[in-house]
């Protein structure tokens, strides 16, 4: 009679893990990323109530390869068009030590062909060996280069051991009598979301959970291909730059991958957060700008970029006598090594100084390499007449002659 009940005892124990997703790890996957494509073997297991998931070569109507190769993992089975009446069923993966995954973000590619709003799919993880599950991420998740095409309804009648009830749900056609139709994904799509929440974390498990109920199921079903597990890619930052003038300049975000947050230091002891800031340095030099990208759920990047602010000194010799040629004006650039551009007008000199000018007002361009020209204007006046030059964008310095 003891051997009767052990035995009922342990069979009862078996079918509430088929029920629940509870099953021992085996080799525990500490490596990554983790990439698996589904073509040499099932890999992840199979099991819930009425479960007709099938690994292999899919043949249905509408979901009729696989994402990549020629195998995947398909609810409904792989030919046909039906899947099971009151199903709840997954497929599981192997399980996970997260312990070196900082950024942990998953990707897959995926093809709904299910009834709207009553039959869908939803991803999970596990910290507790498959005892409880939690829905990885949520309807309505922002968009952006790290999470696309995450669930596309958020209460999807049949998933009942999902809380909330996300998932993806939809079907091409539309909807006919009873049966509803539409938001299918017309093909295979990547889908992809972070998972910050279980960075670090030890004893990670993932199922895809499939609920469906007991009419309108005369459709393809749900299939998922080509899993890739690993650190999120990190954000590369980088930034363009343009002179607007009086020692300003504007910058330009061309970080690579989709920050969201953005620390900009122009290397003079200021700082700003905005994306694409404009900024007016104190005077001429050679400032370090760093920005640091940050967010949405990757690691952060840094990059500093020299920025050179020209600056210029002039010096004059006015003309000697009234109706006199005999002016020179020399301009010297400051806060960059160069090369450096010099335009005069009027006159059209292209070097630092120019001479046998008479008297008159002068201006001189200087510029360099991706820095901000900067121009000053001089007047020249007759000898007796000193002008000081004024430092700034421009400079006027006259050049006057004697009133008879």
């Amino acid at each position: 009679m003891f051997k009767v009940i052990k035995i009922h005892f342990l069979f009862f124990i078996l079918i509430f893990s088929n029920i629940s997703g509870k099953a021992q790890c085996g080799t525990v996957i500490s490596t990554f990323p983790y990439t698996e494509n589904f073509e040499a073997a099932p890999s992840w297991t199979s099991g819930g109530t009425n479960s007709d998931w099938a690994w292999g070569a899919p043949t249905h109507p509408i979901i009729n390869s696989a994402g990549g190769g020629t195998k995947c993992w398909t609810v409904g089975g792989l030919s046909g068009s039906f899947y099971n009446y009151s199903e709840l069923s997954w497929i599981m993966s192997p399980c996970f030590d997260f312990s070196t995954l900082n950024y942990p973000w998953i990707s897959f590619k995926i093809f709904w062909e299910d009834e709207f709003k009553y039959d869908g799919m939803v991803l999970q993880y596990s910290l507790t060996g498959g005892t409880t599950w939690i829905n990885v991420g949520a309807y309505g998740d922002a968009v952006n280069c790290l999470n696309d095409n995450w669930y596309n309804y958020n209460n999807i009648t049949w998933l009942t051991s999902s809380s909330p009830k996300h998932g993806w749900t939809g079907r091409t056609g539309a909807t006919s009598g009873s049966c509803q139709g539409g938001n299918g994904s017309l093909g295979w799509v990547t889908a992809k979301h972070c998972m910050s929440s279980l960075a670090g974390q030890a004893n990670v498990r993932f199922r895809f959970l499939f609920g469906s109920g007991t009419t309108c199921n005369s459709y393809d079903g749900i299939s998922v291909d080509d899993i890739y597990i690993g650190n999120a890619a990190p954000n590369v930052a980088n930034f363009s730059y343009a002179c607007a003038g009086a020692n300003t300049v504007n910058f330009t975000n061309t970080s690579l991958m989709c920050p969201t947050g953005y620390f900009w230091d122009f290397g003079d002891g200021t700082t700003s957060t905005v994306m694409n800031p404009s900024h007016t340095f104190s005077g001429p030099g050679t400032y370090n700008v760093m920005l640091t990208a940050s967010g949405p759920c990757n690691a952060s990047g840094s990059v500093s970029i020299p920025v050179s602010i020209l600056g210029a000194t002039t010096t004059i010799s006015n003309v000697t006598c009234n109706g006199a040629n005999n002016g020179v004006a020399n301009a010297t650039a400051v806060g960059s090594v160069g090369p450096f551009i010099y335009f005069w007008a009027p006159g059209g000199g292209s070097s630092s100084s120019i001479s046998g000018l008479s008297a008159g007002t002068y201006t001189v361009s200087v510029s360099a390499v991706l820095e901000a020209a900067m121009e000053q204007r001089m007047q020249l006046r007759q000898e007796e007449l000193h002008l000081t030059p004024i430092y700034g964008p421009q400079q006027e310095v006259q050049l006057q002659m004697p009133q008879d």
